[in-house]
């Protein structure tokens, strides 16, 4: 992404979360609790749907409820996120 500090660590983040989500769909990665699967997906849902909590074309605000909830998924399934990066890590070796 280009991006250093929290902004390029939460990029990086979510798109960990969206391979997690594809890897999962191809059967490949299967090692997440079914409760943690189904917040990473509500979060990218979220993200990605056009109906917030808080209008997208809000400025600043829009987005701010975007952030939120993506900070919450990642704190909330830290673990899942490590052990699938780990995971990736030994599949391409």
């Amino acid at each position: 992404s280009g991006r250093t500090g929290p902004v390029g660590e939460v990029v990086d983040d979510l798109r960990t979360l969206g391979r997690l989500v594809a890897a999962y769909g191809r059967g490949e990665y299967r090692d997440i609790p079914l409760d943690s699967l189904v917040m990473v997906i509500a979060g990218l849902v979220y993200v990605v749907s056009p109906l917030d909590l808080i209008p997208d074309a809000v400025p600043v605000a829009g987005y701010a409820d975007d952030v939120v909830a993506v900070g919450f998924v990642i704190r909330q399934v830290h673990h899942e996120l490590a052990a699938f990066r780990e995971w990736e890590a030994r599949s391409t070796s």
